[in-house]
């Protein structure tokens, strides 16, 4: 198989085959590519597609608001960071009640 592994959809499109859809690991390395390529609006498409699939994924969040900053989107990248930092204290909270207690 090749770099990017590709499922198939359920529904079927006007011609009949089944349309790929990637996944947000797949999206995010296409933000990152384009990022290298520095084309950084498309980089944020991918980003905020990877978002729209798993809006609470930290990986997805972080790539979204570095890209933001390289789009001066100053705004939208404080927001990110600030999601990022709450799910990052909900993990951290969740991470030391399984911990035993000895």
């Amino acid at each position: 198989m090749g770099k990017f592994q590709r499922t198939k959809v359920a529904t079927k499109a006007t011609t009949g085959t089944a349309a790929p859809s990637y996944g947000v690991n797949d999206l995010l390395v296409q933000a990152n590519q384009a990022v290298d390529r520095f084309e950084f609006e498309l980089a944020h498409q991918f980003a905020v597609r990877a978002l729209q699939m798993e809006p609470q994924n930290l990986n997805a969040l972080e790539v979204a608001g570095s890209i933001e900053v390289e789009l001066e989107l100053f705004n939208e990248a404080k927001q990110v960071k600030t999601r990022v930092k709450k799910n990052r204290l909900v993990i951290l909270f969740f991470v030391s009640r399984t911990r035993p207690r000895m």
